[in-house]
C-alpha cells in the first residue's frame, strides 16, 4: 500500500517513445480531462496545443523533441495523475524554462 502512495519524481525522468496520451498517463487509467488539468497545473498545456496531434503527437525515445523542461513538467504531471500521499522530488526544478 505504502508503494502506491509515495511518489519520487527524479530531475533526470525517464520518458518512452509513445504519444504524449500514452507518455504522461504512463500506464494509468486516467482520462484525457484529469490529463489536461495535470498537464495544466505543470504549465503544459502550450506545448500540447504547439503540437498539430495534441496529445496524440508522438515523443521520442528519451522526451526526444522536448527540452529538459518540457520533459521535467511531463515527469510532475505523472506525479500529479498518481494522487499519491507523499510526493518526493529530486532537483524537481533543475530543468525548467
Amino acid at each position: 500500500w505504502w508503494r502506491q502512495q509515495i511518489i519520487y519524481v527524479s530531475q533526470h525522468p525517464h520518458i518512452m517513445k509513445g504519444s504524449l496520451r500514452e507518455v504522461l498517463s504512463f500506464g494509468m487509467d486516467v482520462s484525457d480531462a484529469e490529463i489536461l488539468d495535470a498537464c495544466k497545473e505543470v504549465q503544459l498545456l502550450d506545448v500540447i496545443n504547439r503540437k498539430q496531434d495534441g496529445l496524440d503527437a508522438v515523443i521520442g525515445e528519451g522526451g526526444l523533441g522536448l527540452s529538459g523542461g518540457e520533459r521535467q513538467r511531463i515527469a510532475l504531471a505523472r506525479a500529479f495523475l498518481r494522487k499519491g500521499q507523499v510526493l518526493i522530488l529530486d532537483e524537481v526544478t533543475a530543468h525548467l524554462d
